[in-house]
Order: C-alpha cells, then sequence, then structure tokens
C-alpha cells in the first residue's frame, strides 16, 4: 500500500501545501483518494493519503506498455539484434 503526507505529496509535485490540499481534496471528493489520520505522539496526528480501489479505473498500472515502448526504443537504436541480447540478457 503506497501512502503519502501532504508535505510529501506537495513537495514531488513542486506545488504548496494549499494547492496539494486543493487536490487531494477534489480526488477524494470524486472518491478516487482515501485519507486517513496516523499519530506520531505528541501533536495533531497528521493526513495520510492513498489511492482509493476506484482510482484503479482512471490511474491504471500500464506495465505492457512501458515494456512495449521499451522494447521499440531499444530495436530503435540497437536494431533485433539489441532486442534479442537485452532479453537474453547478454551484453555481446
Amino acid at each position: 500500500m503506497q501512502q503519502a503526507g501532504l508535505e510529501e505529496l506537495a513537495n514531488t509535485m513542486k506545488i504548496s501545501r494549499m494547492g496539494a490540499h486543493k487536490h487531494l481534496a477534489d480526488l477524494q471528493k470524486r472518491g478516487l483518494l482515501e485519507a486517513f489520520e496516523s499519530s506520531t505522539g505528541v501533536g495533531r496526528p497528521r493526513m495520510i493519503y492513498k489511492l482509493s480501489s476506484q482510482s484503479k479505473t482512471v490511474f491504471p498500472k500500464s506495465y505492457a506498455s512501458i515494456a512495449t515502448h521499451s522494447l521499440d526504443f531499444i530495436e530503435k537504436n540497437m536494431g533485433k539484434d539489441g532486442v534479442i541480447r537485452i532479453a537474453s540478457g547478454t551484453s555481446k
């Protein structure tokens, strides 16, 4: 389960905390994001966010697409022999 806090998300997206919060609130309102409190001891609990199961239709994993694009790139730059070498694990 991948999850992150507001500060981490804002830093990753290189936007303000308020900007990140607005995006997160919109995703949560649409049912694409789940939020829960995480208490780390003294002080106010921090909110942790993760994509909901409903978000899989909007943010699908595309491993096959990544592999296909990678192999196309290798073939374009190294030829079919390059693809065979990469796929078989030989470098020569």
